[in-house]
């Protein structure tokens, strides 16, 4: 290992004693350099990258010669292969930042943003070499820029990677509303995530002019009335949310008719607005409560052979959220 010290020994015998010389990658090696020789050992104090490579040891005298070589010595400086430059994400996903590296002895890998980081609650190293985000951890604050650090006793090598979380994002709206025509009305939208998405309004499928947070609708008229949608985008995605709008409108004046067919008399209170508005009838100041002879239709009361005791004066009450409006009649009916 590099930094280390690396004993070789190449014992020999003969007679006369053979003499015992050393080579580097068929270079030979000579004392005074960074190999101390004595004899049949070969000694490096503290290994390094120039000592790579093959090493052979000679043994001769006068009678014969041998040789034996060694398994080549290796060593390299830490290198990162490759990591990305940028890695997104969501929030709440398990992900992870890999750093391959390469030498030997083999690096050590550290990570580092801000501080070094260690592997926790958020963080796992795998394979001591890959940040890895613990599921569900990754948040937008851990948004930034990361290192990879690999070091080994000859070198070291430092990449970078841009780390980007953006938020799944959130679209909230108003509760319905209602309004009176004429009046003015806001719908406010609520749309939250990283990157920041951009918000439009639409209404029956019709990108509105408008946008942005805020939608006003001025002097309201009942076309108004209907489904708007805040439809809001950022680069990871589209969500919408949806407000009903209700315009009422204002109440028309009613008018009592009176129709005689047969047995059967009818009054009737025709009366105009949105929503369309609710009837109910009296008499003499007296609610008018169905049965018998007496039924109510709609915006009709039906009478079937009135009496006498029906007469008395007659009222309509026709009620929206726009308001009241009333009509009045003086009913007189000729029986028993």
């Amino acid at each position: 290992l590099a930094g280390a010290k690396l004993v070789l020994q190449c014992p020999s015998t003969g007679v006369p004693l053979p003499s015992t010389s050393w080579s580097l990658n068929g270079e030979p090696l000579e004392k005074g350099g960074r190999a101390d020789l004595r004899g049949t050992e070969l000694v490096i104090p503290a290994v390094a990258g120039v000592d790579s490579g093959k090493y052979q040891c000679t043994a001769s005298n006068v009678i014969a010669l041998d040789s034996r070589a060694s398994d080549s010595l290796k060593s390299r400086d830490p290198v990162i292969v490759t990591i990305g430059d940028k890695v997104e994400t969501l929030t709440g996903t398990e992900v992870s930042i890999i750093c391959p590296v390469e030498g030997l002895p083999p690096p050590k890998v550290t990570w580092a943003k801000n501080g070094p980081i260690a592997s926790g609650d958020k963080f796992t190293i795998a394979r001591s070499t890959d940040l890895v985000f613990n599921s569900g951890k990754a948040s937008v604050f851990d948004s930034g820029r990361y290192s990879c650090r690999a070091v080994n006793n000859l070198g070291q090598d430092t990449a970078y990677s841009e780390f980007i979380v953006n938020a799944t994002f959130t679209v909230t709206i108003g509760a319905n509303v209602s309004a009176l025509r004429g009046s003015s009305i806001t719908l406010t939208c609520t749309a939250e995530g990283l990157p920041v998405p951009a918000v439009v309004w639409k209404k029956g499928g019709a990108t509105l002019q408008q946008g942005g947070r805020a939608f006003t609708l001025s002097s309201t008229e009942s076309a108004d009335s209907g489904r708007y949608d805040c439809v809001a985008t950022n680069l990871k995605g589209t969500a919408m949310a949806s407000s009903a709008v209700t315009i009422h409108g204002t109440l028309g004046d009613p008018h009592l008719g009176r129709k005689v067919g047969g047995t059967r008399t009818s009054i009737s209170c025709p009366a105009t607005g949105f929503p369309n508005p609710l009837i109910r009838w009296s008499r003499n100041g007296e609610s008018v409560v169905p049965g018998g002879h007496l039924k109510i239709d709609g915006s009709k009361l039906l009478l079937t052979n009135p009496q006498k005791e029906d007469n008395g004066v007659y009222k309509c009450l026709a009620s929206n959220p726009g308001g009241d409006a009333t009509a009045t009649s003086n009913m007189t009916f000729i029986g028993k």
